[in-house]
């Protein structure tokens, strides 16, 4: 892999696998770079410090013009600090990103959505607010008061910089996101019946809003 496109101040994300408490995207930094090992800033979430064991694998995402590449590494130390670090090794390859509908980029987006019921009318389908966590070109993230079942389908609208779409999904998966009180669950739900147009649109609006975050030191 050419290393020269892994470099200080590159700024990435760290993955965690669904299944954790902290799964997600998490913002970090490439602090250093040695001749072994990177040196990462250690990823937070809600102000604390996750926390990763030394000899664990890690996938950290990167965004460069063509495209999402991600880096997989192993943590061989924790290092203490003003800034807490992780010292991991170098990646032995790159592998971009084929699916475009991989990457889950965080928002946080009000909209609404409406559970879809065969035996009522599209017109008489109860709107209900809901916010939009993270999205993709296959789906999205949705934060509901109200608890839904796997495989429910709904419509959706998906709010971008100039149109709101407005598409069906499918839920499938589902978890009580016990870290924020006023949060009862939390969906993973996938788009079904949408156009390759319509995911490329999608697709647009993550990667514009990623480029506007790194020019402000953000991402």
């Amino acid at each position: 892999m050419d290393q020269s496109k892994l470099k200080v101040n590159d700024l990435i994300r760290i993955i965690i696998p669904p299944g954790s408490f902290y799964s997600g995207h998490h913002k970090s930094r490439i602090e250093d770079v040695q001749k072994n090992t990177l040196i990462l800033a250690a990823p937070f979430k809600a102000g604390v410090v996750i926390s990763v064991r030394v000899g664990e694998r890690l996938v950290f995402s990167k965004a460069m013009d063509n495209g999402i590449w991600l880096y997989q590494v192993q943590v061989l130390n924790r290092l203490a600090g003003k800034l807490p670090l992780l010292e991991v090794t170098k990646p032995v390859r790159a592998e971009k990103v084929q699916r475009r509908s991989f990457f889950r980029f965080p928002v946080a987006l009000d909209t609404q959505y409406a559970v879809m019921d065969e035996k009522t009318a599209p017109q008489d389908w109860r709107w209900r607010p809901t916010i939009i966590r993270d999205i993709s070109g296959g789906g999205v993230c949705l934060v509901l008061k109200e608890k839904l079942g796997i495989d429910q389908k709904m419509v959706l609208d998906v709010p971008l910089e100039d149109v709101v779409m407005r598409l069906q999904g499918c839920v499938r998966r589902e978890f009580r996101d016990k870290g924020d009180q006023r949060t009862t669950w939390v969906y993973g739900v996938e788009f079904i019946g949408h156009s390759e147009a319509e995911k490329d649109k999608i697709v647009q609006y993550i990667f514009a809003r990623q480029r506007e975050m790194r020019r402000q030191g953000k991402a």
